[in-house]
């Protein structure tokens, strides 16, 4: 039977740069086996990420160069939470800051006990997808020292089409669209 294996110590910090750790965690399986995994760690509490629509029926997207694919990447609104700060508040704030757009309403996709994981073979980093409907625009982008982000209105099926034809390549886009589908469906 599969059980799960347990930590055992404090991570080893490995390099740090970015609000992002890298970290080795020694790991003890129930017959005894030990090993030691690296991993991507935050010194965030985890992130929310948004997929925006309003009431024309449009999904309000953000183009922004990544450099993990150093591509300039189609997504969805997202950012880390803050100190003291829910992943509800963080997703509204980011929709905010990286499009200038509010929400009259704010779904949550998943738990907030039970997020999604970036990768869980080598990272620590949680994820909270939310759909907020009902978007206009509110007030002017108040981006992050450093960020460029340019947004644009998507018409819901023309996003699917993109989502489905690999138009857009970002994992988190893709879940949160995939969790939200059922709800985009009346749209």
């Amino acid at each position: 039977m599969l059980k799960k294996w347990r930590k055992e110590g404090e991570p080893k910090i490995l390099a740090e740069a970015h609000k992002k750790v890298l970290i080795t965690q020694h790991f003890v399986s129930e017959n005894g086996e030990e090993k030691d995994w690296t991993l991507f760690a935050g010194k965030v509490k985890g992130s929310s990420i948004v997929l925006p629509v309003t009431n024309d029926g449009n999904v309000v997207a953000i183009k922004e160069f990544k450099f993990g694919s150093g591509d300039i990447q189609l997504e969805l609104p997202c950012g880390n939470m803050n100190d003291g700060e829910n992943s509800l508040d963080a997703a509204e704030r980011e929709l905010l800051e990286e499009t200038g757009y509010e929400c009259e309403k704010i779904i949550p996709l998943m738990p907030d006990d039970n997020p999604l994981w970036h990768d869980t073979s080598s990272a620590v980093a949680r994820l909270h997808p939310f759909l907020a409907l009902g978007c206009k625009k509110a007030k002017e982008q108040s981006l992050d020292q450093g960020e460029e982000i340019e947004f644009k209105e998507i018409p819901v099926p023309e996003w699917m089409t993109k989502t489905e034809n690999g138009e857009i390549s970002d994992m988190k886009s893709l879940a949160v669209t995939l969790l939200a589908k059922k709800y985009l469906k009346n749209i």
